[in-house]
């Protein structure tokens, strides 16, 4: 299993969330809030790497293979 840095994940949530620090007492509320904070993340991450999928032009768009003839100017 290949090790990863977790570190810019509490970084992000910080940050970029604003999460920086738990508003209600008890751990099962702090617990519930952090799930929120996490839920967020992986939510907005999501959105970002389908947006990155479909700005990825595929092989067929960019060879113009639908109409019958490759396009190899751009090569």
């Amino acid at each position: 299993m290949r090790k990863q840095a977790v570190e810019p994940v509490f970084g992000i949530i910080k940050s970029a969330i604003g999460f920086t620090r738990f508003c209600l007492r008890g751990l099962v509320n702090a617990a519930s809030e952090w799930s929120l904070a996490t839920l967020v993340y992986n939510c907005r991450r999501i959105a970002r790497l389908k947006a990155a999928e479909r700005a990825k032009p595929t092989l067929s768009a960019a060879f113009n293979l639908s109409s019958g003839n490759p396009d190899l100017t751009g090569c």
